[in-house]
């Protein structure tokens, strides 16, 4: 996989939470608001996943509170399967950093990490998966 130069006027999120209908994501975003009244800019934060729908639920149970919260987070949805892998690198190329909370990891996670490396968009993942992490290593 060959990572190439990062073009910033593409980047359009901060962070994209991929997964965002997970429990961990569900905390991420609590975490978010309880922080974002003191950050120092307008943070934007991508709300993504497979299924519109479930993805849109999260971003109206989150828009409220993020505004009763006084945050200064911006949310939008994206949504791309782990298959798609035309969505998957609009996304990694459209954010600074992907958040991977979509498990487990050994089925879904190998398009987004291969879109992360070829768009130079950062990734962490929050996997406990022994195999994923391995094979990642032998990359």
């Amino acid at each position: 996989m060959a990572t190439r130069e990062r073009n910033e006027s593409q980047i359009q999120t901060d962070i994209t939470i991929y997964g965002a209908t997970s429990f961990v994501a569900r905390h991420v975003l609590n975490y978010i608001a309880d922080l974002s009244p003191s950050l120092p800019r307008k943070f934007k934060v991508t709300l993504a996943g497979r299924n519109e729908s479930k993805v849109k639920d999260v971003l109206a149970t989150f828009e409220p509170i993020m505004k009763v919260k006084g945050s200064i987070v911006a949310l939008d949805v994206v949504v791309a399967t782990n298959t798609d892998t035309a969505a998957l690198t609009t996304m990694a190329s459209r954010s600074r950093v992907i958040l991977n909370c979509a498990g487990p990891f050994a089925l879904y996670s190998s398009g987004v990490v291969q879109a992360c490396a070829e768009t130079g968009c950062d990734y962490v993942d929050i996997t406990g998966e022994g195999l994923f992490v391995f094979a990642g290593m032998l990359c």
